[in-house]
């Protein structure tokens, strides 16, 4: 019997002699024309089955193949290694389907007036009385509703349709090859586009290990278009804490160098004393915290010029020394609930506490809940124990292996 297969431009034919009898397979706009055999004088129909698998087979192998071979990126060696940028804080949606919507956390107007007016007397009377429960019931209803989108659930995942669509953003947008510099990088605006070629974003809220998977796809994806066997990184913020999930899990066979740019991923003092409940007013903190954090509204710019000139009066330092002598009392009663339905439910941010204060932290802010937070809670100690404990050696290792 002899087998001929003809693969053409615009159809798919496979003529197969038995010897004085041929079956035609002609595949034409999708179309299978007709299959006739006739062996040894004897003629019959035939089950289409194992010729349509042949059939379907070689359709595939060529459908798969053909775009694979076009999209495959050819091998460059220049000595422009192309960079990836992991940014740090990306931008969160209330709704991650509208891209120019409302991001998060913010605070409706009037919030914050209407939130003081209720917890300043309230304090007071926790003061007086030394019992500061009502306080912190309405504190935390007020963080409620303040982060009612942005917190996650009790397992790290997204309740609702907030976040960022990571994967749906680079995976249907076109990656060019554009790893060439074509800016004047001596420039700020040079630099700056040149960096931004090829940047990765992401929901800041998730666990960081299973951003790193995709996070994987993109640096392969970059590879593939720009024929480069090898990427350079510069991580930013909390960017550090995504790249190294990465490095655990990949390793850096794939990395040439790495910028790490305000590495948050060895954790931050002001993390670890949040979580862990540690308050304290200063004046001076308080001033500068105002001065950088409020927006230049009427109302906010008569705040910040208030507190500067009760700064500089030491009005500021004597109301600061008031709450002192409660406040850290106070925190550490309160902030257990407050994280709870803010920060504390995402576990890219527990990736900002440091690896020697995490468990501490971790036993303080879910007390007497760990059954309830039980899928948060297996998220943050898997980050902890395969990331967070191991970042020095990592990094260490890496730079021993040649990653400069």
């Amino acid at each position: 019997m002899k087998r001929t297969y003809i693969l053409g431009d615009n159809r798919l034919s496979v003529s197969i002699d038995t010897g004085g009898s041929t079956v035609y397979y002609n595949y034409n706009a999708g179309r299978l024309l007709y299959c006739l055999v006739r062996i040894d004088g004897y003629r019959g129909e035939i089950v289409l089955k194992k010729f349509l698998a042949v059939f379907l087979s070689l359709v595939i192998f060529v459908m798969a193949v053909a775009p694979a071979s076009a999209t495959t990126g050819t091998s460059c060696d220049c000595d422009e290694v192309p960079i990836i940028y992991v940014r740090g804080r990306s931008p969160i949606r209330v709704d991650k389907d509208e891209p120019d919507g409302q991001t998060m956390p913010y605070v409706p107007d009037g919030f914050v007036e209407n939130a003081l007016k209720e917890l300043v007397p309230v304090y007071t009377k926790g003061y007086l009385t030394d019992d500061f429960s009502e306080f912190k019931t309405l504190f935390t209803k007020y963080m409620a509703e303040a982060y009612k989108d942005f917190a996650l659930d009790n397992n790290g995942e997204v309740p609702n349709n907030s976040g960022y669509r990571t994967s749906d953003y680079w995976k249907n947008n076109p990656i060019y090859d554009i790893h060439k510099p074509s800016n004047d990088v001596s420039t700020p605006e040079g630099a700056t586009t040149e960096l931004y070629k090829y940047f990765y974003q992401y929901d800041c809220r998730l666990d960081p290990c299973e951003i790193a998977d995709d996070l994987h796809e993109y640096i392969q994806a970059v590879k593939n278009v720009t024929g480069h066997s090898r990427i350079k990184v510069l991580a930013r913020c909390l960017g550090t804490t995504i790249f190294s999930a990465y490095l655990a899990e990949y390793g850096w066979d794939d990395i040439d160098d790495v910028v790490l740019y305000n590495p948050i991923c060895f954790g931050t003092e002001v993390t670890n004393s949040l979580f862990n409940g540690e308050f304290y007013f200063d004046a001076d903190a308080v001033d500068f915290f105002a001065n950088q954090n409020l927006d230049d509204t009427l109302p906010y710019t008569l705040l910040k010029e208030v507190i500067t000139l009760s700064n500089k009066t030491y009005g500021l330092g004597l109301t600061m020394d008031y709450f002192n002598k409660t406040a850290p009392k106070v925190a550490k009663y309160v902030i257990p609930d407050v994280l709870r339905v803010s920060y504390g439910t995402t576990p890219g941010y527990w990736s900002m506490v440091s690896a020697d204060r995490f468990e501490e932290a971790r036993d303080y802010v879910f007390a007497g809940v760990e059954e309830e937070y039980a899928g948060l809670i297996k998220k943050i100690n898997y980050f902890h124990e395969t990331v967070g404990s191991k970042l020095t050696s990592m990094y260490k290792q890496m730079e021993a292996d040649g990653v400069n």
